[in-house]
């Protein structure tokens, strides 16, 4: 399982753990708070659409 998280000035921040079948992600600052679990290629989509904003 890979896992990255990315730190901005904004202080938004998430981590993403990766598999080959799944994304999970949470909030950096909640770890015991509620989490998403995606397939990869909705994930992908989802920062498609991140980073055109």
């Amino acid at each position: 399982m890979a896992r990255v998280s990315q730190v901005r000035r904004t202080s938004r921040c998430v981590e993403a753990a990766t598999t080959p079948c799944l994304v999970h992600v949470r909030d950096s600052k909640r770890v015991a708070g509620p989490r998403l679990t995606l397939a990869p290629g909705a994930w992908a989509d989802f920062l498609t659409y991140v980073s055109q904003s």
